[in-house]
């Protein structure tokens, strides 16, 4: 199993701000700096990752933290 965590940059699907995020091996999305562990801080967990990269997400557009 692959133990690299990636970056990239995500969009909330809930209220549109952008944030830094951390992909971990599971595919889990964590935005990075916001104290909220997998969700934005408008307390919603659904990202769109702002790459067309599909190494990064496994081919999926988006994760959320009731996918994992």
């Amino acid at each position: 199993m692959d133990s690299e965590i990636n970056r990239a940059a995500a969009i909330c699907e809930n209220c549109g701000t952008a944030h830094s995020v951390r992909i971990g091996p599971d595919g889990e999305i964590r935005p990075i700096g916001t104290g909220r562990g997998t969700e934005c801080t408008c307390g919603d967990g659904e990202f769109r990752i702002l790459s067309d990269d599909s190494n990064l997400t496994g081919g999926g557009n988006s994760k959320s933290k009731s996918d994992t």
